[in-house]
């Protein structure tokens, strides 16, 4: 068996089922929006947590 790779990013429909969110609630809300708000404030462009 012969596989191709083909590249369809922004090529074609892109299906997503629909889930609820439990992780998603207000207070999680609001702490991810002061992260934000300190990101941009401090204007740091990088992290030692994740990607750099």
């Amino acid at each position: 068996m012969v596989f191709k790779s083909l590249q369809v990013r922004n090529r074609t429909t892109v299906l997503h089922l629909y889930h609820t969110r439990p992780y998603k609630n207000k207070d999680a809300v609001a702490k991810n929006r002061l992260i934000r708000k300190s990101t941009i404030e401090t204007k740091i462009t990088k992290t030692d947590f994740g990607i750099n």
